[in-house]
């Protein structure tokens, strides 16, 4: 099968695409799936794994097949809610990896049937972002009608469906962005914004908030807490020493601070297909790329500012 491999940590141009051994029905064990990928896409955390930043957390061996999301189609199933031809999505954990290939196999459980509403493009840019940005809000935060909501990078990755997911529980969204995003920002329902190419974030903060979600780590929670209701929470995306130290030192207070790590499971995956069938939900695309492009779309997320999501299209075909 095609796959991009990694064949050392440094820069995008490690990357290259070649043939790698592809799995088959008889390679699956109970519970698992083997899925054809028809999409992907790139995670800020991609760069960060590729440029050798977390390899503290990875495997050794090289080659690598790299990639977390994907949509596709089931070719094989030992798991008893999905057959073959199903259209699903998922992603797989960053420390393991293979999405960035033609066939996958994952457990039944971590994926859920693709929202057939969407491309499989659309798709692909969903499960890390949808379910970080579904289960800061609605388990880390408790979010409810009513609620003031913050986001910092509402127009990136994770934030533009935390937006979409904060109104659909009808709380008020107060999001940060630059300038380019600040008309699509709107467009999704962000009640105010805060340019930060314009503005300083924190004179612009007028009120208290029961929620703040900071998707891109460039707030902190010293600064931050001022700002959040007496029981509010701090949520951050960045495993940084300094969001884990503010996670401790919350412990006594009542205003605390989170540390989001997503948790991939099947009934997570079919809440946010609702939600795009019932049109809340609706994943942007910054830029497609082939997967003979894989250079250019991790330099692409890795030089920030990118509005949504950047998808790789693995395999043509893709509705």
């Amino acid at each position: 099968m095609k796959a991009a491999i990694l064949l050392k940590y440094g820069s995008a141009e490690n990357f290259e695409i070649n043939e790698m051994p592809e799995p088959t029905p008889d390679d699956l064990k109970n519970e698992e799936v083997l899925v054809n990928i028809k999409a992907s896409s790139v995670n800020p955390v991609d760069y960060k794994v590729r440029n050798g930043r977390l390899r503290w957390i990875m495997s050794p061996r090289f080659p690598k097949i790299m990639g977390s999301d994907f949509s596709g189609v089931v070719v094989a199933s030992k798991y008893q809610l999905f057959k073959p031809g199903d259209e699903i999505y998922g992603y797989i954990t960053t420390t393991k990896g293979g999405a960035y290939a033609e066939k996958l196999i994952i457990k039944g459980k971590k994926i859920g049937k693709k929202p057939a509403n969407l491309s499989h493009q659309e798709t692909a840019a969903l499960p890390i972002a949808g379910i970080t940005a579904l289960q800061a809000l609605r388990d880390l935060g408790k979010i409810k009608a009513g609620d003031r909501v913050l986001i910092n990078g509402c127009g990136g990755g994770v934030g533009h469906l935390a937006v979409q997911i904060a109104k659909y529980y009808k709380a008020d969204v107060t999001g940060i962005c630059s300038t380019s995003k600040v008309n699509y920002a709107k467009s999704i329902g962000v009640d105010k914004l805060i340019d930060y190419k314009k503005e300083n974030i924190y004179s612009q903060l007028n009120q208290q908030f029961s929620i703040i979600f900071d998707t891109v780590g460039a707030l902190n929670f010293k600064s931050s807490k001022q700002y959040l209701t007496q029981k509010g929470i701090f949520i951050a995306t960045n495993v940084y020493p300094s969001k884990i130290w503010a996670m401790i030192s919350s412990v006594f207070s009542k205003r605390k601070a989170k540390i989001i790590f997503a948790n991939a499971n099947r009934n997570d995956f079919e809440i946010l297909s609702k939600l795009a069938r019932e049109g809340y939900l609706k994943p942007f695309i910054d830029k497609e790329y082939p997967i003979n492009a894989i250079i250019e779309a991790q330099k692409h997320v890795e030089n920030g500012h990118t509005q949504g999501k950047v998808v790789i299209t693995i395999q043509k075909n893709t509705r």
